[in-house]
């Protein structure tokens, strides 16, 4: 089934590209000034753990992505999350994502300082047990270099909500879609450009 997608779902999609790179574009100049105590790279895939669900405007990056992948990898991913063993994400192929360049927002920052709010106290800086661990104990990171993550969701959320609208659907019911469905190329109201065996 598709819809008819109505103009502002073009812009939530260019607003969310553009989210992305921002994102990019901060963990760029985190690991630029801070890249000593920064251990994420390929091959270092601890966090790389799938949520069960996120927000419909990047499954559909994620079933663009993965439709534009060979037919055997896409093959091995739909047997990884049929099989549904393993913890990490079925799109790891060789201590990489097969589809780095349109990794959800969630991966982006999985590792980077984050600011979390809790209540009580302004905000809780969280990054990877692995990052970070070589510093003074009165280190303290300039605010500049942690990302609020909460705003960047909230700002993800209007996104979703924007694209959701502008395609028809009900924000409760289709908001969110599963990641393994984006991952096998069924969400509904998108077409799939490939053949899925």
């Amino acid at each position: 089934m598709r819809f008819k997608e109505q103009p502002e779902c073009l812009d939530a999609r260019q607003e969310y590209l553009s989210l992305r790179q921002a994102i990019d574009d901060f963990a760029a100049m985190v690991s630029q000034n801070h890249g000593e105590h920064i251990q994420c790279r390929r091959g270092c895939y601890q966090c790389c753990v799938p949520p069960d669900t996120l927000f419909r405007i990047e499954g559909e990056q994620i079933l663009k992505a993965v439709a534009g992948l060979a037919a055997p990898l896409r093959e091995r991913i739909r047997q990884r999350i049929e099989k549904g063993e393993d913890p990490r994400c079925p799109l790891l192929e060789k201590g990489g994502c097969m589809i780095y360049e349109n990794r959800p927002i969630l991966c982006r920052t999985q590792g980077m300082p984050l600011a979390v709010h809790r209540e009580g106290k302004v905000y809780d800086l969280e990054y990877c047990r692995l990052n970070f661990t070589q510093v003074p104990s009165d280190f303290e990171l300039p605010r500049r270099y942690i990302l609020d993550i909460g705003g960047t969701n909230e700002l993800l959320a209007t996104l979703n909500l924007k694209l959701v609208e502008g395609v028809g659907l009900d924000p409760e019911q289709d908001g969110r879609v599963s990641f393994s469905l984006a991952a096998l190329g069924k969400l509904q109201g998108v077409s799939t450009p490939v053949e899925w065996g």
